[in-house]
């Protein structure tokens, strides 16, 4: 009885330390993941998560442009990290896809789009993600293809019919 007691106390004060020194590594969520990737970069998880946070804070707070292309990049970083681990990681794929047309790189965009359409089941939001990329960079035959295949996909979502509408 006084073993089992001794072995739990142990593993309760070993268990508490290790809590109090992760705090010390959480400000937020991206200096924990930053933490978390020196330990394992190799994960596609972790650096999603990171690339995800990155790229949400670069569109939803009202940052200087400086600040916003920061996140941006650090972003593209993080999930080219996890492509570096899974090429065939379609979230990855389809989020740098939108990075890139939202900062005007449509080429790479489209890349990155191709590819995540490339997966076994494509989603619908990869083919609209894919035609506002061409409809973007002028490509109207592309757009309106890509439009389609979207609305084959899900033909309850309004935006495909909308933005085919407006070219």
């Amino acid at each position: 009885n006084y073993v089992f007691l001794g072995i739990v106390s142990i593993l309760v004060l070993v268990s508490s330390v290790k809590v109090f020194s992760r705090n010390l590594d959480w400000k937020n969520l991206v200096t924990i993941l930053e933490r978390d990737l020196e330990i394992a970069p190799k994960s596609v998880k972790l650096n999603m998560l990171l690339a995800n946070d990155l790229f949400e804070s670069a569109t939803v707070k009202n940052l200087k442009e400086k600040e916003k292309d920061s996140l941006f990049e650090r972003s593209a970083f993080y999930y080219n990290q996890a492509l570096s681990t899974y090429p065939k990681h379609t979230p990855a794929h389809n989020n740098l896809g939108v990075l890139y047309n939202m900062t005007g790189d449509y080429q790479k965009s489209q890349e990155h789009f191709l590819k995540a359409s490339q997966d076994e089941n494509p989603t619908a939001q990869t083919f609209f993600n894919l035609g506002l990329s061409y409809q973007a960079n002028g490509d109207k035959a592309k757009a309106v293809e890509n439009l389609k295949k979207s609305i084959e996909l899900n033909n309850k979502n309004f935006e495909p019919y909308f933005n085919l509408m407006s070219i």
